[in-house]
């Protein structure tokens, strides 16, 4: 549905534009070639892969409650529609970025801002996707599937003392019910896997066979252009009529220019100022079935890292561990060999599409293979050089930082290492900025009854250790005090643009360094003040920073309410290892992305394999297994499962058979 841009058909004039721009990114366009590039033995997979779906589909006694409640037919499905979801969860987290600054490229401001942002480094997608209300909440949502985050890291056996490997991993994407990651396993004559799928994609995404282990995280890859077509005359133009529930059908034009659909077409992404063009990697024939389904048979790095030639979209790092002790990462995804940063304007010329004629490959990029000290990890930091641009924009070093940290320290580490590791909440990088807000406090502020009144707050900030804890005062002192800080020194429009960045904190020290010092002083007093009732009300971090359980449709007005299924505090932030976005504003606010899938395999051991999802297995309505493993990721339990076939038999004691 989402990725033939079909909303309208399930909920009515509301999913209108949306469809529209979906339609514009044009998800479908080369499939049919990257079918055709498959190996026979790919293509075979996913054929049986949609026998299964359309048994079930179209035989099966019972359908989920949402068809009868949207209205839905059964409609089988076809090996198109699959390539189709594989290119959705491939979408580039570019997009929803480039979308939300283009807006400033007409203001004065914008070179400066510009500058900083560069300057900073990386631009990200989560407070962009995640921050708006309504359709542009959803978009978010959608494009924000593509992997926008993770965590993952690998201890070779030297450091872990029983000659294998122990690899973690943890995506981090938008917190919804069901959640996206589908915990499953399979054997074949040849191999056997378990693991993390995504829904509709017919191979284990993150996860581990009898001889290796993998995860991946989000590379940030440069694989998008976006191409100023303003002085282009040669359109393709193609009708698409958008079916709507409960109304007449509407027709909508798209144009297709030479180097890709004109995106800037639809009224939710072009803001009626400029004519772009999307040109991605995924818009080429590709082969990244080929490569998971490599993947998910490799017995070695040598097969692991020659799949990974087939992999393009959306680029990712991938860590690697093996039975045999060995650690590994590499680079995976298809790319231009750029020879310039990103314009100015946002809007690369024509002439700049040249540089797609060289593209990259996976053994053309940065690796590493068993290194000196022992581990790999990978948390969407900068990458090697290599001799061209990888991407721009890359999320601050704090969580590789701290992962190395703790694995570097830990002797040896363990499974329970890797569990705890999992859910640290240190931020001590956030100090420097808490100490430079204590020293312009003590600077300014010199009336006994000021300081009385602000007593608590300064005592707290004073004594935090940098940890979001669920039940830290600080925690909730400093993210009150900067996001006020943010409020005093930034207009409106730059405030949207920085929340277009993992890098708030670094800009804000920036801010405030460059403030003259009685004004900085001066705001950094009011600020404090104002956090005096809010520490007063909440107490702590957990009050205010909210995980809510709810499914998608629970963005719909007056029955969204049926689709929410608890709340509770969370710790965690942007910055800390067990990623938890801090939304913005201040005062209670949802969590809406983060750690949702923890995955630890140690690979000394057939069974030792720990898995834990934020909410359940199960996407049925009244399910006992839709939200059980809620608490378990609340309070750092996971379920253990073993491939070892009488284990298998053991724990699994219920069959489901499936007959042609």
């Amino acid at each position: 549905v989402l990725s033939q841009g079909r909303l309208a058909e399930m909920i009515g004039a509301a999913g209108l534009e949306l469809d529209h721009a979906l339609r514009a990114f044009n998800f479908t366009r080369d499939i049919p070639a990257s079918i055709a590039a498959m190996s026979p033995g790919t293509r075979a997979w996913l054929e049986g892969f949609v026998q299964g779906i359309n048994h079930v589909l179209l035989k099966g006694p019972d359908l989920p409650l949402e068809f009868a409640w949207m209205e839905l037919d059964r409609e089988p499905w076809s090996i198109e529609d699959i390539v189709g979801i594989g290119r959705l969860s491939g979408a580039d987290v570019h997009w929803m970025i480039w979308l939300k600054l283009l807006r400033f490229r007409k203001h004065e401001s914008w070179p400066a801002l510009w500058e900083k942002i560069l300057q900073q480094g990386m631009p990200g997608l989560q407070h962009s996707a995640m921050s708006g209300d309504g359709a542009e909440e959803v978009l978010g949502t959608i494009l924000a599937g593509s992997r926008s985050g993770s965590n993952s890291f690998a201890a070779g056996g030297t450091r872990t003392g029983n000659g294998g490997a122990i690899l973690a991993s943890d995506p981090h994407l938008p917190i919804t019910v069901p959640n996206i990651w589908l915990l499953a396993g399979f054997r074949c004559p040849s191999y056997r896997v378990i693991g993390y799928m995504l829904p509709a994609l017919p191979f284990v995404a993150l996860g581990r066979n009898a001889d290796i282990a993998w995860g991946g995280t989000n590379l940030h890859a440069a694989s998008t252009d976006l191409i100023d077509v303003a002085g282009e005359t040669d359109f393709t133009l193609r009708t698409e009529t958008i079916k709507v529930r409960g109304g007449a059908d509407v027709s909508r034009t798209v144009r297709e220019s030479r180097f890709g659909p004109v995106v800037s077409d639809a009224p939710m992404l072009g803001a009626g100022i400029d004519h772009f063009a999307l040109k991605w990697a995924g818009h080429h024939p590709t082969r990244d079935f080929d490569a998971m389904l490599g993947f998910n048979k490799a017995a070695n790095w040598d097969e692991f890292a020659k799949a990974a030639d087939d992999f393009a979209v959306p680029g990712q790092n991938f860590v690697y561990a093996d039975r045999h002790g060995h650690v590994g990462k590499l680079i995976a995804a298809r790319l231009p060999r750029r020879r310039q940063p990103p314009a100015a304007d946002l809007l690369a010329q024509p002439a700049q599409a040249e540089d797609w004629s060289s593209m990259a490959v996976s053994s053309d990029l940065p690796h590493e293979y068993d290194p000196g000290r022992g581990f790999v990890a990978s948390a969407n930091d900068q990458p090697p050089d290599a001799g061209f641009p990888i991407g721009f924009f890359y999320s601050a070093r704090d969580r590789a930082r701290r992962i190395s940290q703790v694995l570097a320290s830990a002797d040896p580490v363990t499974v329970a290492t890797m569990k705890s590791l999992q859910r640290d909440v240190s931020s001590r990088p956030s100090l420097p900025l808490r100490d430079l807000v204590l020293s312009l406090y003590d600077g300014a502020v010199r009336e006994p009854e000021v300081r009385r009144y602000a007593r608590p707050v300064i005592a707290v900030l004073r004594h935090w250790d940098g940890a979001y804890e669920a039940d830290s005062a600080g925690a909730l002192v400093f993210e009150t005090i900067t996001t006020l800080m943010m409020d005093s020194l930034h207009s409106p429009e730059d405030k949207i643009a920085y929340e277009a960045v993992w890098h708030t904190r670094d800009l804000l020290e920036a801010s405030l360094r460059e403030t003259p010092a009685e004004r900085a002083a001066y705001l950094v007093a009011k600020a404090v003040e104002h956090a005096v009732p809010i520490l007063r009300r909440y107490r702590n971090w957990g009050a205010v920073h909210r995980v809510r359980l709810r499914h998608p449709l629970g963005m719909l007005p007056a029955v969204g309410g049926r689709f929410q299924f608890g709340e509770w505090g969370v710790g965690g932030a942007d910055n800390t290892v067990m990623k938890t976005g801090t939304g913005v504003g201040v005062g209670p606010h949802r969590v809406p992305y983060g750690s949702i899938a923890r995955h630890i395999s140690d690979l000394s051991d057939e069974d030792e394999n720990y898995f834990c999802s934020l909410g359940g297995q199960d996407g049925w309505f009244g399910s006992d297994t839709a939200l059980d493993q809620a608490d378990y990721w609340r309070h750092g339990r996971y379920l253990r499962f073993g491939m070892r076939p009488d284990t298998i038999a053991r724990d699994f004691p219920h069959i489901t058979v499936l007959k042609p």
